[in-house]
């Protein structure tokens, strides 16, 4: 099936205008894309994700131009955003939002929204009961938690270890305290001043000294609390309706009482005689001069209905776990009713959770896949596996990293991990969460269009090549059409050879008349090829001077080397080199065959390729002709020199000079000159050592150094050479 897309841009972040037609002419065809730095594969891949992300790509260095964006099918509809995906470069803080969407069994978390739905449903109802009594509408489950001691734990195991007291309605009479008074925060502060402190204490001492001379009460065994209590146990037991009474020991004997109303009024007396003593009220007055603010004044008068608290502030963690266990004491039936289904739920919880921890899952498939091809200093896991398949909780992604023997693991969290990895084992890390996006856009069989951004710049080559069998596996998914970005030659080399991009998709970008051109790659696999067969082109012939010098160099003709680098570096008789003579030499290295048909001419070659330079920079600018780019950087390099040999006035300097020979001239100028640092003449031939190399060498992949070169700097760096010709 031929999959088309047509984009078309304007003033897209640095690009005036491009155009273009993608044909992938199967589903499992690619495109790839040579750019040379600066030219336009950044914001390419920024204007498709702007597009992606529903955004309107713009120009930020000239925000006032207007921008336009459109990409459309082969029937002229435009594309979803949500069928594009763009890796960049390199994005450290990105993480897929599609990683939790990677479910391994639909049939076992169904099975398990069953069992826990039910479960759920009685949980809301006793949280909503919970927020009620306590005031609060967020955070209940946590200030449980935390109040009875078990804050990591989840809320159903928590509510399960003060079961005991709750059935036996312990702390009861904390019912009624109000939890958002007592423990408001400028409360808790107050609570922390030592004067307070001091005071609570010393009110506690005189309220325990009290009950120990109570008539009936007894410090820390049977105070009024546990008097209300029993009270209300006989009362509801049907004692005294039954006929039997109660003797409580009083002052100068026994008091017999045969009536409920009768207990609970010698409890409440006696609890007011204790608990308006003198002494305790005067505390009680020191201590409500601190409660100056309204916070504080709600939290006196609370204490004023419920004096008998006071005491209890010593500890203001074991009040909170008794005042939430009173809580729970009054919504006893939605609380027995939860622990109820949780318990007969639980094993079939449980079974299915195992299930789920055997199950292989997609994050598997992906973490293997990494750890199997890429090489970190850890391996990665998924922590939470069984939580994550049953889809209550997102996978949580845990580094293990290991000593080179073995003897020491220590697993460490993604924050921790960016402060110990370099950047090209952050750069992986990357690389696992686009694979992650990668796979849920399979498993939901998305048709996508993914369009990848240098993601292997600066990986070494193991890693690299695991990006490149990567690619290969993403090209093969039916629905997917991928395109590779990348400003790195050997890596468009790469991609284009193992992954078969063919044709119209293998392509070049360059700047033409303000506009930027994807040209189809005409070098072939290996340009010097296409050179050699068509050396009746003076051209031609130039460009293949340095690989046939090399050739001569690696076979041991330093005969030939030394003709041939006469034509790369002015020497005495550099000037009456003609064409004829580089035929002559040629064939000492190539067959017969090939060097038949050389452009035969008594033309200097020099003197051509300085013609040749003066027609690239005066015709237009060619981004991506390799053949141009060199002859240029011969060109300039040949004009340096000999500029600098005429100004120096040296020769005998120079005809020592036996390697080297354009850098060792440069330093020698720079060193006549060096009152004079600024000259104009010393920065353009350091630009020269910058920007043109040193050895053009026999392979492509040694090109890409002036291959990645933008040519408008070669032209530019050209001209100023010239001018210096008069200096």
């Amino acid at each position: 099936m031929t999959t088309k897309y047509k984009v078309s841009m304007k003033n897209c972040y640095g690009i005036p205008a491009l155009s273009h037609e993608f044909l992938f002419e199967s589903e499992n065809a690619l495109v790839v894309i040579y750019a040379p730095n600066g030219s336009m594969k950044t914001s390419f891949a920024r204007s498709f994700k702007d597009y992606s992300q529903n955004e309107r790509p713009k120009d930020i260095v000239y925000p006032d131009r207007e921008s336009a964006f459109q990409l459309l099918d082969q029937d002229g509809n435009e594309i979803s955003n949500g069928a594009i995906f763009v890796a960049d470069s390199i994005d450290e803080k990105y993480s897929s939002e599609k990683i939790s969407m990677l479910l391994a069994s639909k049939e076992l978390k169904a099975e398990y929204d069953e069992v826990f739905n039910a479960v759920e449903k009685k949980r809301d109802m006793l949280l909503k009961a919970m927020r009620k009594k306590v005031g609060m509408t967020k955070g209940v489950a946590q200030s449980f938690k935390d109040a009875v001691g078990r804050p990591e734990d989840d809320l159903l195991t928590a509510l399960g270890t003060v079961e005991r007291e709750v059935k036996k309605d312990a702390h009861k009479e904390f019912s009624d305290v109000i939890y958002k008074i007592i423990f408001d925060p400028k409360v808790v502060d107050l609570l922390k001043d030592d004067d307070i402190k001091q005071l609570i204490s010393g009110y506690s001492k005189v309220y325990d000294r009290l009950l120990e001379e109570s008539r009936f009460f007894k410090r820390g065994v049977f105070n009024h609390t546990n008097a209300n209590q029993v009270a209300r146990n006989l009362k509801d037991n049907g004692w005294f309706k039954g006929g039997h009474t109660v003797s409580l020991k009083a002052e100068g004997g026994t008091i017999e009482i045969s009536d409920e109303a009768e207990l609970e009024e010698h409890i409440e007396k006696e609890k007011q005689r204790i608990l308006n003593d003198p002494t305790l009220g005067d505390m009680f007055t020191k201590v409500d001069e601190k409660l100056n603010t309204k916070a504080l004044q709600s939290f006196r008068d609370h204490l004023l209905e419920h004096p008998y608290l006071v005491s209890e502030l010593q500890d203001l963690n074991g009040l909170s776990r008794r005042v939430w266990i009173a809580y729970l004491t009054t919504m006893k039936a939605e609380y027995t009713s939860l622990l109820s289904e949780y318990d007969e739920s639980h094993e079939r919880l449980k079974a299915i959770i195992e299930k789920a921890e055997a199950e292989l899952t997609r994050w598997e498939t992906v973490i293997n896949l990494f750890n199997e091809r890429f090489w970190v200093p850890f391996e990665v896991k998924v922590k939470n596996k069984a939580d994550a398949v049953l889809g209550i909780q997102g996978p949580q992604i845990e580094f293990v990293f290991k000593d080179s023997d073995g003897s020491a693991n220590r697993q460490i969290e993604s924050e921790e991990l960016f402060q110990v990895l370099s950047n090209g084992e952050r750069r992986a890390l990357y690389i696992l969460n686009i694979i992650f996006e990668v796979a849920a856009r399979q498993e939901a069989k998305d048709k996508t269009l993914l369009v990848v951004d240098d993601i292997a710049d600066s990986f070494d080559y193991k890693n690299k090549y695991a990006i490149v069998e990567y690619l290969g596996d993403i090209a093969r998914v039916d629905h997917f059409n991928l395109m590779v970005l990348t400003h790195n030659f050997d890596f468009y080399r790469t991609v284009r050879g193992r992954l078969k991009a063919k044709g119209s998709n293998r392509l070049l970008a360059g700047r033409f008349d303000d506009k930027i051109k994807l040209q189809p790659d005409l070098m072939g696999d290996n340009p010097i090829q296409g050179w050699v067969g068509r050396l009746n082109d003076p051209k031609s012939m130039i460009g293949c001077i340095p690989f046939v010098r090399n050739l001569a160099e690696y076979s041991g003709d330093r005969s030939t080397f030394r003709e041939l680098t006469k034509l790369l570096h002015i020497k005495a008789d550099s000037d009456k080199y003609t064409f004829k003579d580089l035929q002559t030499v040629f064939q000492n290295v190539l067959s017969a065959q090939m060097t038949e048909n050389c452009y035969n001419s008594e033309h200097s070659v020099l003197t051509q390729i300085m013609t040749i330079c003066d027609g690239i920079v005066d015709g237009d600018l060619d981004e991506i002709s390799l053949l141009d780019k060199v002859i240029l950087s011969i060109g300039i390099r040949l004009e340096t020199e000999r500029v600098i040999i005429k100004e120096i006035q040296d020769q005998p300097f120079v005809d020592n000079i036996k390697g080297h020979q354009t850098s060792k001239l440069i330093r020698r100028y720079q060193k006549d000159h060096q009152d004079n640092p600024n000259h104009d003449a010393n920065k353009i031939f350091e630009q020269v050592l910058l920007m043109t190399p040193e050895n053009i060498h026999i392979n492509s992949f040694m090109f890409e150094p002036i291959l990645d070169m933008a040519p408008h700097h070669l032209h530019r760096l050209y001209r100023d050479v010239k001018s210096l010709t008069n200096v």
